[in-house]
């Protein structure tokens, strides 16, 4: 499998250089790329060659492009482009999120620390950002556990990689994925609770039939607003019986 070679990467318009990304503090690695911090922001370091990253559609210098201009208040987005010596492009930088509830310390929280009104406004911004990928033709994909992070304002998404640029008609597709997202925030505080099986089950069946579902957000909206100030672990358990 052909990668990029670890050493100096730079970002021309802006004149910066990375003489080896590897010296950088770490932040995260997965499967199609490394995460390091670099001057207050995250920068990805990108695994394969530019051509291998299209056939596996991962991030390419076209996505990149596209997605860059893409303005969305929770769905983080690529920055600035890095590139290798031989003008390659090779990583990308995006707004560095803390997120609390993997970190260690006196901050370490859980989104069941949070309100049922933080989790109602992540809803609105994030409808808002469905809207802008909406207008651009993109459509979100391979959404997991490691695209969900906690700041201090609650939900924010990341792993934009496998997103779909050029789709004449993303609307419903960003629906069904939008459902997805808010669902299993559900789904995961819930598991971090205790699940036995037979209630795994139910869960599981209960993501696919809201993946699909025209009012789940709008319903789930209208009880988020009767209690703002009420906390999610205090009602997690009742969202998904109820909606």
């Amino acid at each position: 499998m052909a990668y990029i070679k670890a050493g100096l990467i730079s970002e021309p318009s802006k004149m910066l250089t990375i003489p080896n990304i590897f010296d950088l503090p770490s932040i995260g690695a997965g499967h199609d790329g490394y995460v390091f911090h670099f001057n207050g922001k995250a920068i990805k370091y990108l695994k394969y060659t530019p051509k291998i990253r299209e056939e596996k559609g991962l991030m390419t210098l076209e996505k990149f492009e596209t997605l860059k201009d893409v303005k969305t208040k929770r769905i983080i987005m690529p920055e600035d482009a890095f590139y290798t010596e031989d003008d390659e492009f090779a990583a990308y930088t995006m707004p560095f999120v803390h997120d609390y509830c993997k970190e260690t310390g006196a901050l370490n929280i859980s989104p069941g620390d949070f309100y049922y009104g933080d989790f109602l406004d992540a809803i609105l911004d994030l409808e808002q950002d469905f809207e802008e990928l909406n207008k651009a033709g993109v459509v979100a994909r391979e959404i997991n556990r490691g695209s969900f992070l906690y700041d201090l304002e609650f939900l924010k998404m990341c792993d934009i990689d496998k997103y779909q640029i050029g789709v004449k008609r993303p609307n419903e597709l960003n629906r069904n994925m939008l459902n997805f997202i808010i669902a299993k925030v559900i789904y995961y505080q819930i598991l971090e609770e205790g699940a036995n099986k037979e209630k795994l089950k139910a869960l599981n069946n209960w993501i696919k039939k809201t993946c699909q579902s025209s009012n789940f957000v709008s319903d789930l909206k209208k009880k988020l607003e009767k209690e703002p100030t009420k906390l999610i672990n205090e009602g997690i358990n009742t969202l998904s019986k109820t909606l």
